[in-house]
């Protein structure tokens, strides 16, 4: 495998791990799911969508079931287009801040890697935005 250019640009070689790969490791290894939340901001995502449209248009992502069940739905992003070549839906660029401030708050997010995925739950989603308006743990 050739080493290919992620969505900012910059070059990646396969084996490699993406700064939001290494924040969510991170997260897992200090159980701190606050490291994610800076990286995931920054990035920049491809986000899949219903249908075509405006390149900025984030009003029509395509929601499926989520990993977590319970009738919640996710979007589906990846860092990388490639990573969802699998998916036959039209994908748009965003980052993860305009993705986070478009979503509805219930909405979960499916992060896919190369070599799996992560999560980002309603509660998560919660908790960055308490931390977001200056507030603390319980």
């Amino acid at each position: 495998m050739q080493p290919t250019p992620d969505a900012a640009g910059a070059v990646v070689t396969p084996g490699d791990e993406s700064p939001l790969k290494k924040a969510f490791r991170q997260a897992r290894e200090q159980r701190n799911i606050d490291l994610v939340l800076p990286v995931f901001q920054q990035a920049r995502l491809f986000v899949v969508a219903a249908s075509e449209g405006a390149a900025d248009d984030l009003d029509d992502l395509f929601l499926v079931s989520s990993p977590s069940g319970e009738g919640r739905l996710c979007v589906t992003v990846a860092e990388r287009l490639e990573w969802l070549s699998a998916v036959r839906w039209p994908k748009r660029a965003t980052t993860g801040r305009q993705l986070l401030d478009a979503l509805p708050a219930t909405t979960e997010i499916t992060v896919v890697h190369a070599d799996g995925g992560d999560f980002i739950t309603r509660e998560h989603r919660a908790w960055y935005a308490r931390l977001a308006a200056g507030g603390k743990a319980a």
